[in-house]
């Protein structure tokens, strides 16, 4: 398996092509093309959170996954509030292919994602809560 540090991905990752490929993606999620689950997330109380968001995009052939933990107490520390890990599956096996610093790829897209033009973003009936709202306990 590749495994691909914070430094690795800001050196490797094209921001060009990261450009080109967010649009086709952020039109799959749009018209319901990609399968993309709402959210997930074990607590830690009075800390953070531990958030899953799998997802598979037709359009690129990605199956993947990040993890991303929220812990506000971080901040203004040397650690970040928010830290992440994208792990990338064969789509035809499901075997892991990559961890990646997720983290700096959050921040990448983030900063492309607006330039993308509003017509590619998801339609606002299709937006999940986040955080997610607690679920009624079990009978």
């Amino acid at each position: 398996m590749l495994v691909l540090s914070r430094t690795d991905v800001e050196a490797l990752v094209d921001l060009d092509a990261l450009r080109g490929a967010l649009r086709p993606a952020m039109q799959d999620v749009s018209s319901g093309r990609a399968s993309m689950p709402a959210r997930i997330a074990a607590a830690v109380p009075s800390r953070g959170l531990l958030a899953a968001m799998p997802a598979y995009v037709p359009t690129g052939g990605v199956l993947m996954t990040k993890l991303v933990s929220l812990f506000p107490r971080n901040a203004g520390t040397s650690l970040p509030t928010h830290q992440a890990v994208v792990i990338v599956f064969d789509t035809e096996s499901g075997e892991p292919l990559a961890l990646l610093d997720g983290t700096s790829i959050t921040t990448m897209r983030r900063s492309y994602a607006p330039s993308q033009g509003s017509s590619s973003f998801p339609d606002p009936s299709r937006r999940r809560q986040w955080p997610p709202a607690p679920r009624p306990a079990r009978a």
